[in-house]
Order: structure tokens, then sequence, then C-alpha cells
């Protein structure tokens, strides 16, 4: 695809986003969080390549799931996704205290300002970044930025919108971590395949998983906890913070990260993004 073509094609996918951003922030937000779940799921029903990859990582996790089950699982986790977009344009617009109320804290929040955050793509992982400074932690996360540059810029404007500090995965590590080590706040997502990471055990199978918030958590003596941003009915949802036990070997830490994450897909797991080839690359083929 030459470069003119390929710009005219990320323009017209800008006017797409555009157009149905636009319409979910003229209805009511319920109303434009369900309305974005009908249409994940017939887009997501569309989808068949990452249909199967869906199906895939739902018979390894879940091997005993009916077909019915799993395809019913995969239906949901579109749904899941729909309502996040329908739900993210109104968020630019939202007050601190508007954010909160469409946010149950259970347990403890963090007392320490200098941490490290993990989470999945599970649940609103997208309403983190608002809920945070909404509680006073302002955290520098890395995000993959989209081939489209500008969808990716209109999505960090929506996603730093209550202050966070955004850096793409390319080039902002340095800067992600050099805020940390000045007694700020890192957050990550951990629940991708990441290649150069070490074997952890996830659903009783060998998954690369990225060891640095490990690593960085040993040398400097920093906590780690985990964020579940949890759909309860709706728009309302549940947060929680799950402090990771303090070790001096890597490994064993991101052990239990793995298990944390795991139990929360075994609770609810439509709400985990299932189409990640989170697993070894030949069980893709």
């Amino acid at each position: 695809m030459s470069g003119f073509t390929k710009g005219v094609q990320h323009i017209l996918e800008l006017i797409l986003i555009c157009t149905f951003f636009i319409l979910f922030l003229l209805l009511p937000i319920k109303v434009a969080s369900r309305l974005g779940g009908l249409i994940g799921r017939i887009i997501g029903f569309l989808l068949v390549r990452r249909n199967k990859i869906a199906l895939i990582n739902i018979k390894i996790a879940f091997p005993d799931k009916s077909d019915i089950e799993k395809h019913k699982t995969i239906s949901n986790m579109w749904d899941n996704l729909g309502r996040i977009l329908g739900e993210m344009p109104h968020w630019y617009f939202m007050s601190k205290t508007a954010i909160l109320r469409m946010v149950k804290i259970e347990g403890v929040i963090p007392s320490e300002k200098q941490l490290i955050l993990l989470t999945g793509h599970y649940g609103n992982w997208e309403l983190i970044s608002q809920f945070l400074p909404s509680i006073g932690l302002y955290s520098s996360s890395i995000y993959k930025s989209l081939n489209n540059k500008y969808i990716d810029y209109l999505l960090k404007v929506i996603r730093s919108a209550q202050g966070a500090l955004l850096f793409t995965k390319n080039s902002g590590m340095k800067r992600a971590i050099k805020n940390l080590h000045q007694g700020g706040c890192l957050g990550l997502l951990i629940d991708q395949r990441f290649d150069n990471g070490i074997a952890i055990p996830f659903f009783n199978h060998p998954s690369q998983t990225l060891d640095l918030p490990a690593r960085l958590s040993v040398q400097n003596k920093i906590p780690i906890y985990m964020i579940k941003m949890m759909r309860m009915e709706g728009i309302q949802y549940k947060a929680e913070f799950i402090k990771i036990k303090e070790s001096q070997d890597s490994r064993q830490i991101m052990c239990e990260v793995n298990n944390v994450l795991e139990s929360w897909i075994r609770d609810k797991p439509e709400q985990w993004f299932w189409i990640h080839r989170r697993w070894d690359k030949n069980l893709y083929k």
C-alpha cells in the first residue's frame, strides 16, 4: 500500500470513528453504552480471524466449557468492548466526581504514591486512566500506539483527560521509569505475550510474561499492586486494589501476578479480551 493510499485510509477510519463518537456523545451515557455493546456484538461476529484466536484461547483456559458457553463468552466479550467505546467519548467531559460516581471502590486504596500498578485487558481497563487521578494517583502508563496516528491521538486526548501521563511503548518506557524513580506511579498492562519475557504458568500453560515490573520492584523496593476495574451492571464498576506479596524473586512475583489475573478471568471470563495470542505461537496455526 502506497503512502498516499494509506493516508487516505487512515483519514476515512478517523471519520468513521469520529462519527460513532459524536453519535455516542449525543446520547445519554447509559444509552451510548448499550448501543456500543450492540454494535460491538455485530462487528465482533464478523471478525472471523479474531474469533478463531479467542476460541483457541478459551479452549486452552477452559477446556471443559461447552461450545455454546465458549461462543457466548466471545459474544459477551465483544459486547463489553463495544460498551467501553460507547462510554469513552463521555469521559473527556466528565468531572472527577462524576467518574467516581460510576466506580465503587472495594477495599483499601494504596497509601503509597510511588508504586507499580499492573492490570490486564479486563473489565474496563480504559477507565483506569480516568479513575486513578480522581483518587489522587497520577500514573505514567505505557501503551501501544495505533498504526493510525489520527485515531491514536484522539484516544490519547481522551485517555489523559483527567491528568494521566501516557507514553508510547516504543519511545516512552525510559521516561515512565524515570517518573517512577522520582516518586511516581508506573502503570502497565501485563496480559499479552512478551517474547523476551519469562515463561510463567497462566491457566496451567507456560506464557511468556513481561518481568520488568518485578525487576523494578526488587531493585528499588517499590510495592506492586494490581487494579481490577470490573463491570458490574451497565456503566457501574467495582475497583479493587490487590497488593502483591514482596519478594526478592522476580519469577515468584510474576507468578502471583498471573495467578491474580487468572482468578479475575475465572470469575468473569466475558470481561477479558480473549483475542490476543497469549500462549505459544504454534497453538494458533
